[in-house]
């Protein structure tokens, strides 16, 4: 609702929108803390995008490669910041498991394959055994991102990431994300 009057269509489709912050003031803006930063160094980029990202979203998922893009295209000017955020049900083990790929610099080989397998994902949660499933696609995803996926499934189940993304979605709220 924040950006409803923000954003104007410049192509005359529902796929590009220009942002216009005109009229808008914000008061405090999130914190980049220990979120993963693609892109610039959030402190000298001309413009910093903070995602609170699902990877259980699919508008996240629809933005992710535009994001990526203009990210590409400008690294040294744009500095796009990824904190967690758990929408529920399988998202708290998909924010780890990125993490975990993170720690052996494959978080956005690890996002753009969850991304890309999320309905893989949501299959997991009818299997008859929701998850061992779900622990079966992370260990693919993070196989085909070039991770150990050893390492990533013992950092997922041992929980090694879970109070950050709770405290990255605990600081999503608090800024009206849903």
């Amino acid at each position: 609702a924040l950006f409803a009057g923000a954003l104007k269509k410049i192509d005359g489709t529902d796929n590009i929108y220009q942002f216009s912050s005109e009229g808008m003031e914000y008061l405090t803006t999130p914190e980049v803390g220990d979120a993963r930063v693609i892109g610039a160094d959030p402190a000298k980029a001309k413009v910093v995008i903070i995602e609170f990202a699902s990877l259980t979203c699919h508008y996240c998922q629809t933005m992710q490669p535009i994001l990526d893009k203009i990210v590409k295209a400008h690294p040294n000017e744009i500095s796009w910041v990824v904190k967690n955020f758990d929408r529920g049900s399988i998202d708290s083990e998909l924010e780890q498991a990125a993490e975990c790929a993170a720690d052996q610099g494959k978080f956005n080989q690890m996002m753009d394959i969850m991304y890309a397998k999320q309905n893989d994902f949501f299959g997991t949660v009818q299997d008859a055994d929701p998850k061992t499933a779900l622990y079966n696609v992370i260990e693919k995803s993070a196989k085909e991102a070039g991770a150990n996926s050893d390492k990533v499934l013992a950092c997922v189940k041992a929980g090694t990431y879970a109070d950050k993304v709770a405290k990255s979605t605990a600081q999503g709220q608090e800024f009206g994300v849903i």
